[in-house]
């Protein structure tokens, strides 16, 4: 048996943000422990609540996706 082991504990978060008239979109992920996904999805809300061309509200869509790492 081999000494490694899997950290399940991770995840993989992707963040979809659009101004409802289209103007712009984006996306950004990041992986990292489970507890780690809300304090970022949270970050991106804040630091882009409008649309900087229109001043539309952003949504957002949120897909949260378990990641294994071999350590």
């Amino acid at each position: 048996m081999s000494d490694h082991r899997h950290d399940t504990d991770r995840t993989t978060t992707v963040v979809v943000g659009a101004c409802p008239e289209g103007c712009q979109s984006f996306e950004m992920e990041s992986d990292g422990p489970d507890e780690s996904a809300d304090a970022f999805v949270e970050r991106v809300k804040a630091t882009f609540p409008e649309c900087s061309n229109c001043g539309a509200d952003m949504g957002f869509v949120r897909k949260d996706e378990p990641s294994e790492v071999l350590e």
